[in-house]
């Protein structure tokens, strides 16, 4: 397993090509069988795929404390039945300091999330995309070091601030735990995407069955993929014929043209009909953001009414796409 592991003062890139090379397999891709769900029983046959598996960490900085004491002082005063009732302090409310170092562990949090999710922590990059991919991470997560720095020297005005606002409700015990913000830790795992058991190793039912799992996780990962792209695709459908009476904005149609190019970006094996789909629905809402005002306009109804129809023509083909992962 190759680990980058970042705190408060230093950093390691996980990206150099030798890392790259040992972490990367080769991965037997899923049998191409869209009708009905045959694809779910069918077992990986073709070594097509190469990627690996990243899981993500950042640490979470703290934002709010339960207070016990008050909580039950405020039960006996509202006659409330014991522990119905939580009193939480919220720390560092509008610190500016604080509120952008949230923001950049936000944002590295949701350029790892635009991969495809492999099982319930680990997501799955192929292996050209690799470098480039922990590149533009690592520069995220430099952001939030950076940002958790600069919060982190200014942690005692921080507290001092705390203690005029939250006045009796102040206790310095509520701050130990924010010592942890000078030492904020992220890391980045990659490993290899997990093979098929060796032949002759174990029996051909559990190699099978090993295969079987592999393909389903895959599959998944890939229809959970689409999914992204239908809810993006589904909103604009639905906003279009209403964007002469809402405050409709160009990003409902933008924001569609961005998904398409990232799942297009992202996706793990060699599926040539959903890279043209996305390919044709960027352009679509390429076309259709560089027509928002005659989209929002009262009086030409006919560019509206066309709109809706090239949105749902592509969410239909989504749908007909996603019907393979159901």
């Amino acid at each position: 397993m190759t680990t980058t592991k970042q705190n408060g003062n230093s950093t390691k890139n996980n990206s150099p090509k030798g890392s790259q090379n040992r972490a990367v397999k080769s991965v037997k891709n899923i049998s191409a069988q869209k009708e009905g769900n045959a694809q779910e029983n069918t077992p990986i046959k073709k070594s097509q795929l190469a990627g690996v598996l990243i899981r993500f960490y950042a640490g979470s900085l703290p934002s709010r404390r339960s207070d016990k004491n008050e909580s039950k002082d405020l039960e006996s005063a509202k006659s409330a039945k014991n522990g119905t009732l939580n009193v939480s302090k919220k720390l560092f409310s509008g610190d500016e300091l604080k509120k952008e170092a949230d923001a950049r562990i936000i944002e590295a949090r949701a350029f790892f999330k635009k991969l495809p999710i492999y099982g319930d922590s680990e997501a799955i990059c192929r292996a050209d995309y690799l470098q480039e991919f922990c590149t533009n991470l690592n520069a995220k997560i430099q952001a939030a070091k950076d940002a958790v720095k600069l919060f982190a020297d200014s942690l005692e005005m921080a507290i001092e601030k705390d203690k005029t606002e939250l006045g009796q409700m102040f206790k310095e015990s509520d701050y130990g735990l924010c010592q942890k913000v000078k030492a904020w830790q992220s890391f980045i795992e990659i490993r290899p995407l997990p093979d098929s058991f060796a032949s002759g190793l174990v029996s051909e039912a559990v190699e099978r069955e090993a295969s079987l799992f592999l393909a389903k996780r895959l599959q998944e990962a890939k229809g959970e993929l689409l999914n992204r792209l239908r809810e993006k695709l589904n909103h604009a459908a639905n906003a279009i014929p209403r964007a002469h009476e809402t405050r409709f904005c160009a990003s409902s149609l933008s924001n569609v043209a961005e998904i398409a190019r990232e799942v297009s970006q992202v996706l793990f094996d060699d599926d040539s009909e959903i890279k043209s789909l996305c390919a044709e629905i960027e352009k679509t809402f390429v076309e259709l953001t560089a027509n928002t005002e005659g989209i929002k306009s009262e009086f030409i109804s006919t560019v509206r009414d066309d709109a809706e129809a090239k949105a749902k023509a592509q969410l239909e083909k989504v749908n007909a796409a996603m019907s393979a992962f159901m």
